[in-house]
């Protein structure tokens, strides 16, 4: 869509869709945790922030790629042997990075991310997102502390966030 095409139209979206949403909610959500007495507030409204901005990251290219026609336009079909191989490398190459390797290397997964993005638009790039959540989810269950745990999930969100939007907006300008 011409909304996609500059800087400008596209900050707009990425706030209208992205960022006001979960600020709503959160606030709210604050409000209510500062009615009921919750001490930590101010911690719980912005991991709540920062799990909506997620979550929308993540559903993002699903939702925009919810069509037949431009799902029908990739012959997705006749290419399934492909995106098998496409997907179990994204999922192996998450899992070497997050729990494998010596120490977490997130970043190489964003080529792998960027490839099924490239061969299958936003199905590929909401895909690829799903596959890299499941990874990290079953990943962070082995923190050893509740705070190792809520780092790691931080972090990943962060790492998540930018992933998804770099690959939505790479099939967005693929698509036009």
């Amino acid at each position: 869509p011409r909304r996609f095409r500059d800087l400008p139209g596209s900050l707009r979206f990425l706030f209208a869709a992205i960022i006001a949403p979960p600020l709503v909610a959160a606030s709210l959500a604050a409000i209510v945790m500062i009615l009921v007495g919750n001490p930590a507030w101010q911690t719980d409204a912005r991991q709540w922030f920062a799990a909506n901005v997620l979550g929308l990251c993540i559903l993002l290219p699903v939702g925009l790629s919810a069509s037949w026609r431009r799902i029908a336009k990739l012959r997705l079909r006749e290419r399934a042997g492909e995106a098998a191989i496409v997907f179990l490398a994204l999922a192996l190459v998450s899992l070497y990075a997050i729990r494998w390797a010596p120490h977490p290397i997130p970043f190489i997964i964003l080529p792998v991310a960027l490839a099924a993005t490239v061969r299958f638009r936003l199905p590929g790039a909401g895909t690829a997102m799903l596959v890299i959540v499941v990874v990290v989810l079953t990943s962070s269950l082995n923190a050893r502390t509740p705070d190792e745990f809520a780092l790691s999930i931080e972090l990943m969100q962060m790492f998540l966030a930018v992933t998804s939007l770099i690959c939505t907006r790479t099939a967005m300008v693929l698509n036009e």
